[in-house]
């Protein structure tokens, strides 16, 4: 009883990895085991390549963003020239934290033939680069985004309606769409955003649309097929990014496809790199 009090006094919790409960940490020290672990894991981290990175150097940072520019007019001999001016904005980005922590026994450091420090580190960049892709590409501006509006929402939100562009009638799935689609979206695409464009689509969606369209191009050797869709469609790069739509089958009213330069769309703030930090009770 005395045990028990002072544990709860204390703050310790029986929730913390241990290496005498399997689940919770046990699994990696059994008589004889391997120093790998089985990793089934997806890769992330579209977002802060695709992105325009900024340095910050407090938790706010002010961007200028040109809105409209000068006015030009022919002007007779001798006429007073006719002025106009040019008009900005700002955009302003606000840091966010972003976490994970572990609790693990001192014995499962010390007895654990896994690098548990090194699985964990490995843990934990997994997860701070899918959040931030789910935040980019998905976020809804509420609290499970970490207040982050993401560009599929932001798109889509009543307001950007010359940015949204929809498939013919009937095609309401990855496997309808068509190249007549594709190049609808992309002829809606402005001029000055297509030096850094690519297409972002999710990889159920590009082995369904894209890649279908290119195998079921004319001219295919067995070889092409071999080597699967080009990583390139209709000129421009394709990036494939896990947080974007992958419903298979008819899913009409969804962003399926992004085209644009999204260096251009979303800005990733750096306050500071990655920290880890370690604490021993």
């Amino acid at each position: 009883e005395n045990a028990k009090r002072w544990c709860l006094d204390h703050g310790v919790e029986s929730r913390a990895m241990g290496e005498s409960t399997m689940a919770a940490g046990g699994f990696a020290v059994p008589e004889e085991m391997s120093s790998a672990i089985i990793r089934n894991v997806e890769q992330y981290g579209v977002a802060p390549s695709a992105m325009q990175n900024v340095p910050m150097s407090s938790d706010t940072l002010l961007v200028p963003k040109r809105l409209t520019g000068v006015t030009g007019y022919w002007v007779g001999e001798s006429s007073e020239i006719t002025t106009s001016d040019p008009t900005g904005t700002q955009v302003q980005l606000v840091a966010k934290k972003l976490a994970c922590g572990t609790r693990v026994a001192n014995e499962l450091l010390a007895d654990s033939i896994v690098s548990v420090a090194d699985w964990l580190v490995q843990e934990f960049s997994l997860e701070l680069a899918k959040k931030t892709d789910e935040a980019a590409f998905n976020g809804d501006g509420t609290s499970t985004y970490g207040g982050i509006q993401g560009i599929v929402t932001k798109i889509d939100d009543g307001t950007h309606t010359a940015s949204v562009v929809d498939a013919i009638s009937g095609n309401d799935s990855f496997e309808d769409l068509d190249l007549a689609d594709f190049s609808k979206a992309l002829g809606a695409l402005p001029r000055y955003a297509l030096g850094g464009a690519a297409w972002y689509i999710s990889p159920a969606g590009y082995h369904a649309s894209i890649e279908r369209l290119q195998l079921a191009g004319g001219g295919n050797t067995s070889g092409d097929l071999a080597s699967g869709g080009l990583p390139r469609f209709l000129g421009l790069p394709v990036v494939q990014t896990l947080v974007m739509d992958s419903t298979l089958g008819t899913d009409a009213g969804v962003v399926k496809v992004l085209v644009g330069d999204a260096a251009l769309a979303g800005i990733y703030g750096i306050r500071e790199q990655v920290n880890i930090r370690s604490t021993v009770d």
